[in-house]
């Protein structure tokens, strides 16, 4: 899915047709792909890109693989090149969404900042930073595994390490939308003319879904091909 979303070809296209194993040598998304901030760097009125968040599309076999993004056409990145349990060094485990491993332009250091609010800070780092046009990426590891109780601050429900997997998981949903809450906040005046696309790249895992849904992440069901999808801004004049 996030193959295709930034190329907007299907998997058959891109070759990166399941997820990418960190420490294997399967596919990754090849740089001769052209990516959406390739694409908007070559506008007449040339776009600037920026990552802030999980990559996920890179081997950590590959020559540099923290410098993958950078090659896609984005100008700078900071989050994570995988899932926060992967990581390019050995050690710092066990590893979790408070220790976890950070690439910044290439360079890759351990962090221990929770990681959904690591990203947003990023975020809003970029949007002092970036010139018009620009086009922000924010993808959030949230609320992927490992589940975990997220800092209380984030959530209105009390859960503690012995929640079933579904009450962790529904707050770390919550700690994700708290969290761009207050990017949107951050945003201020330059929501006026700000187009925002919000989504998500599959459906609930099962662990997350409520008793009798069916089929979620990993199936063709309903479930796992339909996912939320809200686009907002100066463009989009009525609902729906």
């Amino acid at each position: 899915s996030r193959a295709s979303l930034l190329t907007g070809q299907h998997a058959s296209r891109t070759g990166v047709g399941t997820w990418i194993y960190a420490d294997t040598d399967e596919t990754d998304l090849e740089l001769s792909a052209i990516t959406l901030p390739e694409v908007l760097e070559q506008a007449p009125h040339a776009w600037t890109s920026a990552l802030a968040g999980k990559w996920h599309l890179v081997t950590f076999t590959r020559s540099s693989p923290a410098t993958h993004p950078l090659a896609q056409g984005f100008a700078c990145h900071a989050g994570t090149l995988g899932n926060p349990l992967e990581a390019v060094q050995g050690g710092h485990v066990p590893r979790s969404y408070q220790n976890w491993e950070k690439s910044v332009d290439g360079e890759v250091a351990w962090e221990t900042r929770y990681l959904t609010t690591d990203t947003i800070d990023e975020a809003l780092g970029r949007l002092d930073t970036l010139q018009s046009p620009w086009f922000l990426l924010v993808a959030l590891n949230g609320a992927h595994e490992p589940v975990h109780v997220p800092p209380r601050s984030l959530t209105t429900t009390k859960v503690t390490a012995n929640s079933s997997d579904k009450d962790l998981y529904d707050a770390m949903v919550e700690s994700v939308d708290t969290e761009i809450g207050r990017l949107l906040d951050g945003l201020g005046d330059r929501r006026d003319d700000t187009t925002i696309v919000y989504l998500s790249d599959n459906g609930t895992p099962a662990h997350g879904q409520e008793e009798g849904a069916g089929g979620g992440k990993g199936t063709v069901y309903e479930g796992g091909v339909n996912v939320p999808m809200i686009v907002t801004g100066p463009f989009v004049d009525s609902p729906g």
